[in-house]
């Protein structure tokens, strides 16, 4: 019977590096894990791409415990791809700091999570990271016990279509259906109208 190879994994970790001896604790975390064939360290970028047939979410769990420092997967596949970064604005009801500041390290645990911002006065939380932007809303209620919602960016309608009269005294785009409302003639009989009666 033929065995069969597993598929290679390029995993890229996100992983916050102070100084020299963290790149040295973490390429001894690694050593002699099973799978792991290779492993680049980027320390401007902060990223530690691991090759093999490794399970990307272990070695994180490895490279945590040992180095103490914190470590996110940013992406797993069989071929490398680019990190798609995602924006969500949710809206919470934020009663005090001592709230805020617990909603926030609780956010900011969830993975993929890079950055967590507060706007008390709109009781708005902007979400910045990798995160899976689906269903997230409902996960977050969850951990945080409090209703989130997803706010809907803002989008201006633009009118580009041509006007038909539908009314007296109005016509509406065929596009976007908005109406604009003529304002009448000042008098019938005037020389201000354009549209006034000519008397002879």
């Amino acid at each position: 019977m033929i065995g069969c190879r597993r598929a290679e994994v390029v995993a890229v970790l996100k992983v916050d590096f102070h100084n020299d001896g963290c790149v040295d604790e973490i390429l001894q975390s690694t050593k002699c894990f099973p799978g792991l064939e290779e492993v680049k360290i980027d320390r401007k970028a902060n990223r530690v791409t691991a090759v093999g047939t490794m399970n990307p979410w272990k070695l994180r769990d490895k490279i945590e415990k040992e180095t103490k420092h914190k470590v996110e997967v940013l992406c797993s596949a069989k071929d490398q791809k680019a990190v798609t970064q995602n924006t969500l604005v949710l809206k919470v009801v934020l009663h005090c700091d001592g709230c805020i500041r617990r909603i926030r390290r609780t956010i900011l645990k969830i993975q993929g999570v890079e950055q967590v911002t507060v706007d008390s006065e709109k009781n708005h939380i902007t979400v910045k990271g990798t995160m899976n932007t689906k269903g997230f809303a409902e996960y977050v209620s969850k951990k945080i016990r409090r209703q989130a919602e997803v706010v809907e960016p803002k989008t201006e309608k633009k009118c580009n279509g041509q006007m038909t009269q539908v009314g007296r005294g109005s016509c509406s785009c065929n596009q976007c259906g908005h109406h604009i409302y003529m304002v009448p003639a000042p008098q019938l009989l005037s020389d201000e109208n354009p549209n006034a009666c000519v008397v002879m």
